[in-house]
Formats: structure tokens, sequence, C-alpha cells
């Protein structure tokens, strides 16, 4: 598609760069282009900081896909959705025979829950490296991923985004000071490549490109389930096309699982999953509504008192009525969403939508990780954009310092215990839906970026 004109869906893909005077005896390049370098620079002077700082790390998240495939490729199925008795706390009872042989004895593996074609596929590469090779060669590529989603975020909001080289510098030092992009860079989460799909995906869609939007987040909803409820921008839309490419990749691909591990490991799959979802966990690094609604409720006299100091907080039987109530929330966040999106322009609708309906999904799911937020940490320099400059400011601001990572530190310490630590969390990104949302307005501050 050529720069400057328009998608199928209506959306710019941008416009071309203005250029100073050409003075006597020389050529100077476009405005924008020594600021983008400094800028560009300083965002892989961070990731190779990160790598440095992280090289000798022990990755628990990732080590869980290491195993996985190593069993895989020893013929081990049946230890592939190992798990303990509760799920967290303790790794797979099964492993720990084989960790000091590939030497992970005495660290802590989590269980594997991710859908059997991962470990097929890792398999070969787990036979031939050792895990701390495994992990740094992922540490690369998530990095290298990690890089791109700060450029990809600004193309998704480039119609009303900040120029490239101030979003590229507000990006990186929201990657550098938050509390988000450390759990996820000191575990190597297999999230980061889920939002970089996620992103890629509508970027390609506001450049209307929609079956290979459908195609790249089905492939980010077959590592991870949770993306799938991001196709409900695409029924929103009625974009059939997207759709079709989301269901005929989703569909292939899990096909193809279904071909290389078979029925049982599936089983075994969901099974595991709902292990991991059972009851109410909250922890230090776990941002959950079903949390804060059982504080609220426990505070209120309405669900039973807990111990306050716990850490990794585990509330196997949680009383019945806080999900049903944590579902009637979410659907009725989801109509106020749809509400507050239909009437704005397409250009903003799509990122604000996003931003919007993906922090849903992980304030209400299952288990929401503080690294399931990094999409919003990406997004979040758009908001000086597509809201009026002091109030899109203020909300950007906010929203850095309370997930910074001195401000994790100092709740933290002010705070005895996990489940209050998690609910202030919650509530603080559910103040950020509630406020994010009642400000959009159909034709709120259309600025335009010139670059």
């Amino acid at each position: 598609m050529e720069r400057g004109t328009k998608g199928q869906n209506g959306m710019t893909a941008g416009t071309d760069q203005e250029t100073r005077p050409i003075p006597a005896g020389g050529i100077v390049l476009p405005t924008p282009a020594l600021p983008t370098a400094l800028a560009i620079a300083l965002l892989v002077g961070f990731c190779a900081f990160a790598a440095r700082l992280y090289w000798t790390n022990f990755p628990t998240d990732l080590s869980a896909l290491y195993m996985a495939g190593w069993f895989w490729s020893e013929g081990l199925y049946h230890l592939v959705y190992d798990v303990p008795t509760g799920f967290f706390g303790d790794g797979p009872p099964g492993w720990l025979v084989y960790q000091p042989a590939l030497g992970l004895e005495n660290q802590l593996v989590v269980p594997y829950v991710y859908p059997p074609l991962w470990a097929a596929l890792l398999a070969p590469l787990s036979a031939v490296t050792d895990p701390f090779t495994f992990f740094r060669l992922f540490m690369v590529a998530e990095l290298a991923m990690i890089a791109a989603c700060v450029p990809l975020a600004w193309r998704l909001c480039r119609g009303f985004a900040m120029p490239l080289w101030a979003w590229l510098l507000a990006g990186t030092g929201l990657l550098a000071s938050s509390v988000i992009t450390i759990g996820a860079l000191m575990h190597l989460q297999p999230q980061i490549i889920v939002v970089f799909l996620i992103l890629f995906a509508f970027e390609r869609y506001a450049s209307g490109h929609s079956r290979s939007a459908g195609a790249l987040l089905a492939l980010a909803a077959a590592m991870k389930l949770a993306p799938a409820a991001l196709a409900l921008i695409f029924l929103a839309d009625r974009d059939s096309r997207a759709l079709a490419g989301f269901a005929g990749t989703g569909a292939a691909l899990a096909g193809l699982s279904l071909v290389v591990a078979g029925v049982p490991l599936h089983l075994d799959f969901l099974a595991a999953m709902a292990e991991a979802s059972a009851g109410l966990f909250a922890t230090s690094m776990a941002i959950s509504a079903e949390t804060l609604i059982y504080g609220t409720a426990m505070v209120a006299g309405l669900a039973p008192a807990a111990d306050l100091t716990a850490v990794n907080f585990h509330l196997p039987d949680a009383p019945a009525a806080i999900p049903l109530v944590t579902k009637a929330i979410l659907v009725a966040c989801l109509v106020w969403l749809w509400l507050r999106l239909r009437p704005m322009p397409r250009d903003r609708s799509l990122p604000a939508g996003l931003f919007a309906l993906s922090l849903l999904i992980n304030l209400f799911g299952p288990l929401g990780w503080s690294h399931y937020y990094l999409l919003q940490l990406f997004l979040l320099p758009g908001l000086v954009g597509l809201f009026p400059p002091r109030l899109g400011a203020l909300l950007l601001f906010a929203t850095a310092l309370a997930t910074s990572g001195p401000a994790y530190l100092w709740l933290r310490g002010a705070i005895p215990g996990d489940l209050l630590l998690n609910c202030a969390y919650a509530g603080i990104m559910l103040t950020l839906f509630v406020v994010f949302t009642a400000s959009l307005r159909p034709q709120a501050h259309l600025q335009t970026n010139p670059n």
C-alpha cells in the first residue's frame, strides 16, 4: 500500500515527512530523522541493557516450555502436563527426577499450560540445547519483539499519535520503568510473543489487510487462548475477511495440533487449564478483578475473612457468588465500551477499542498476571493524542507512575500481604478503564500527526 493512501477500512497509512529547505552546499535529511535515530538508539540500548541484566537469570515461566519440549523429544508425553497439587507454589512432581541431569536442580520449574502443538514444535530445539542456551535464544527473540512493538503501536495510532521519535522515547521510558516489563523479562514470559502478534495483527488491520490480521490474531490465540476474544473487534466491524482469516488459521492450527498430539494430550491440556483457574489466587505480580471483588465483599462482611498477611494467597473454594458478580460486571463493562466506541471515528475507535477490550480481558480473566498488561504499556503513549493534551498526559503519567518499579516497591512494603496488593492494582486498572472510556468523545481532539 502506498504511503498517504487509505486502506480498505478507510484508515490512513501515513503521510510523507516534511523536509527543511536545502541550504547551499549540502543536503539536509528530513527534520525528524536525527531525533528518531537517537530515540531508536535509546530503545536498542535499553534492550541491550536488559539482555545483560537477565542473561544469567533463570526464567521460571519459560522453563516450562523447555521442559515440555524436552519431554516430548524423549517420548515422555505423559509428563508434559504433569501438575502439582493445587497447581501453584511447587513444580510438577514428575519433573523433579529429571531436573538435576538438565542442570536445573533446586530450580522452581512451573507447569506447562500451553497447547501441545508448541511442545511438539519446540522438541527439536530442546533436544539439542541445554536450558540456558534455549533461554538465551528466546531472550534475543523476545527483546527484538519488544523493540518492534513500540513502532508497531505507533503505526496503529499514527492518525493522531505524537511524532515517532517522541513515541519511541516515551515507549522506552515506560519499558525501562514499569514493573510490568520487569516481570515479563525476568521470567521471559511467552506473553511477549503473544503481545507482538496482537499488535502486528491490528497494525495490519488498521492498514486494510484484514485476512492477514485475522491470521496473526489466530496465531496469538493458538499460544494463549485469551486473545481469541479480541476477534470481537472484527465481529463488531462486520469484517468477514478478518473473521475468515481468524477462523481459517485457527482451524488449521487446531487441526495440526490434533494430528501431531492427538486427543488425549489436548484433554490433559484442558485439565491443566482448569486446575490453574480453580479457586481464587493472588500474588504480588497478579492483577485480577475477581480478587478485588472478593476483597470488597470481605470488607463488607459478605465473604469469609482471609489472612491479609498471606503471601501467594490461594482460596480453593471461593464463594459461588464471586465469579457470578465478576461476569456480570464484565458484561456491563463490555456493553459500556461498545456504546462509547460506536460514534467515534474509525482511526480512533480501533486503537481505543483494542486498549480497553484487552484491558478487560486481562482484568476479568481467570489469571490476571501483571505481564498481561504489556499491550496497554505499548499503547499508553497514544493517550496523549487520543484525548485533549492535558487529559492524555495526565492519564499517561498517572498510569506510568502507578505501574512503575518504585511505586510497586513502595506498595509492596506498605501493604502486608498479596491479597490487598492485588486489590490495589486491580483497582488502579479498573479506574483506568472507567476514566479512559468515560473520556472518549465522538470527535474529540481531532488533531492529526503530520509525521
